[in-house]
C-alpha cells in the first residue's frame, strides 16, 4: 500500500479527507464524506495490506479519525491488534488507543481476547515504553472475565520503579475495584503503601481508588484519617513543589480529593483527632479564601462541606474526657462560623456559577442554624431574578427552608412578585428544573406561619395570579 507523503509524515489524500471533513457545512455532508473514506478505506486493505510503519499509522489514524465521526470500521479493528505487536514504540502506542477505544465496552468482541494477550505479554516487557502504553490501555478493555488474567501483571506493576507505570497501574486497579472490589480488598497494604510514595502524582493517583473504598467501608479506613491530614498539611504548605501549582494554588485537586476523604472518615474519628482536622481545615481555607480564583474557590468550598460533614456527625468514638469532648465541640463550632463566613463570599459574587455553590453551602448551613442564611438574605432573593434557571430552583429551596416566623411574610412576598411576572419558557431538556415560586411560597407559609387568617389570604392572592395566568 503506497501513499505520496507530505511534509506531515501522512499521505496527501489523508490530508484532503481532513480537510473535507473540516469544510463540511452541515453533519449530513460531513457523514457523507466519512461514509465515502469507510468505503474507500475497506477497497484500499482488500488490495494492499500495509505493510510499512507510515502506512500502518495513517490506516489507524484514518479508523480513529472516523471512529470519532460517528462511523464503524469493524473490518479495520485488527490492524490496531497487529501493531500492538509492532516493535516500534510510536506505532505499538497507537494500535493500542485505537484498541481501546474501538474494542472497550463491547466484552462480547471477538477479537478482545487477541489484545488481552498482547496486553499480557507487554506488561511484562521490559521495553518501559511497551509497558506504559499496555497497562494505560488495561482500564478500557478490562472485563468482568479478563480481570483474573490482567490481574497478577498489573499488580506486579505497582512496584515498578518509574513513576508514571506506577500511577497508571494505580488507575488499573481503580477500575479493576469497579468490577470487582473483592479482587482489590487483599491489595490494601499494598495500596496503603503507595500513599507514601515519593512521586506525588503517585499518591495522587491512589486517592481516588481509596475514596471509593472509604465510602463503601469507612470504618475500615478511619485510621487512614493522620495520613491523609499529614498529605494535606503538606500540600497546603506548598512542600510537594510548584509543578503542581495551578492558579496560584498549592495542587488544588489534591486538596479537594483530600478534603473529600477526611469529610467521609473523620466523623469515625476520636475527638482528638478531630480537633487537630478541624485545626488543619481551618488553615486550608484561611489560605486559599483570599486567592479569589476559580481554583481557590473549589478548594474552599471542599472545606465548607468538610466542615458541615464534621459537624453534622458530632462526637466521635473512642473514650474522651469531658474537657477533650468540649474541646472538640468548640473547634467544630469555630470551624462552622468560619465556613459560613467563607459561604457569603460565594453569595455575593457576580458570576452565577459562584453563586449557585453558595447557595448549595448555605441550604446545608441552614440545617444546623437558620441565622447563617437569614444574614444574607438580600443577596439569596437577588438570586430569584437571576437568568439562570438553575440558580433559581436553587434558591427557592433554599428559601423555603430558611422561612421563619420573623422572615416569612417578607420571603413569601418576594416569591409572590416573582409568581406575577409572565413565566419564563419551559426547557425543551428533560433535567431542566420545574421548581417555581408556588412550590416554595406553600410550604413555607404552612411552616413558618401559624396566622390562620393571613395564610388564607395569601391561598386567595396565589389563586388569583394563577386564574390571570392561565387566562392570559
Amino acid at each position: 500500500m503506497e501513499f505520496q507523503s507530505v511534509s506531515s509524515g501522512m499521505s496527501r489524500d489523508f490530508i484532503a479527507f481532513v480537510q473535507s471533513i473540516c469544510g463540511a457545512r452541515s453533519k449530513q455532508e460531513e457523514q457523507r464524506v466519512v461514509q465515502r473514506e469507510v468505503k474507500n478505506m475497506k477497497r484500499r486493505l482488500e488490495l494492499a495490506k500495509p505493510n510499512e510503519r507510515g502506512s500502518a499509522r495513517e490506516v489507524l489514524a484514518r479508523v480513529l479519525l472516523c471512529e470519532m465521526l460517528g462511523q464503524r470500521v469493524p473490518f479495520a479493528y485488527v490492524y490496531a491488534i497487529n501493531a500492538t505487536q509492532s516493535p516500534h514504540p510510536r506505532l505499538k502506542r497507537l494500535g493500542y488507543l485505537v484498541a481501546g477505544l474501538c474494542l472497550g465496552g463491547d466484552p462480547e468482541q471477538p477479537l478482545l481476547t487477541l489484545v488481552i494477550n498482547s496486553l499480557v505479554k507487554d506488561m511484562s516487557s521490559e521495553n518501559e515504553a511497551a509497558v506504559a502504553a499496555a497497562v494505560a490501555t488495561v482500564p478500557q478493555l478490562v472485563t468482568p472475565e479478563t480481570l483474573p488474567a490482567l490481574l497478577r501483571p498489573v499488580v506486579a506493576l505497582l512496584g515498578h520503579p518509574r513513576a508514571a507505570i506506577r500511577r497508571r497501574a494505580l488507575a488499573a486497579v481503580h477500575r479493576f475495584w469497579k468490577i470487582s472490589a473483592a479482587s482489590v480488598v487483599p491489595l490494601e497494604s499494598q495500596l496503603r503503601r503507595l500513599l507514601c510514595d515519593p512521586e506525588p502524582a503517585v499518591m495522587a493517583a491512589a486517592l481516588p481508588l481509596f475514596y471509593e473504598m472509604a465510602r463503601a467501608e469507612p470504618s475500615r479506613h478511619a485510621d487512614l484519617v493522620p495520613t491523609f491530614a499529614a498529605i494535606l498539611a503538606q500540600v497546603a504548605d506548598k512542600a510537594i513543589g510548584a509543578a503542581f501549582d495551578y492558579g496560584a494554588v498549592p495542587a488544588p485537586w489534591l486538596q479537594t480529593a483530600l478534603l473529600r476523604l477526611l469529610a467521609v472518615l473523620l466523623p469515625l474519628s476520636p475527638p482528638e483527632t478531630q480537633r487537630s482536622v478541624c485545626r488543619l481545615v481551618g488553615h486550608v481555607l484561611r489560605v486559599a479564601e483570599p486567592l479569589a480564583t476559580n481554583a481557590a474557590f473549589a478548594v474552599v468550598y471542599e472545606c465548607v462541606s468538610t466542615a458541615l460533614a464534621i459537624t453534622a456527625a458530632g462526637v466521635g468514638p473512642g473514650a474522651a474526657s469531658p474537657e477533650e469532648l468540649n474541646a472538640a465541640a468548640a473547634e467544630r463550632r469555630a470551624l462552622e462560623h468560619l465556613a459560613a463566613a467563607c459561604v457569603g463570599r460565594f453569595v455575593t459574587s457576580p458570576v452565577a456559577n459562584l453563586r449557585y455553590v453558595g447557595i448549595c453551602a448555605l441550604t446545608r448551613l441552614v440545617s444546623f442554624e437558620v441565622g447563617y442564611a437569614q444574614q444574607h438574605e438580600a443577596s439569596v432573593i437577588e438570586c430569584l431574578h437571576s437568568a439562570d434557571l438553575s440558580l433559581q430552583h436553587k434558591t427557592l429551596s433554599l428559601l423555603c427552608a430558611m422561612a421563619s416566623p420573623v422572615n416569612v411574610a417578607v420571603i413569601v412576598e418576594r416569591l409572590l412578585g416573582q409568581l406575577r411576572c409572565p413565566p419564563p419558557p419551559t426547557p425543551t431538556h428533560s433535567d431542566a428544573p420545574t421548581s417555581t415560586p408556588f412550590d416554595a411560597a406553600v410550604p413555607a407559609a404552612a411552616t413558618a406561619s401559624a396566622d390562620v387568617r393571613w395564610r388564607k389570604a395569601l391561598f386567595g392572592k396565589i389563586c388569583d395570579i394563577a386564574v390571570r395566568h392561565s387566562a392570559g
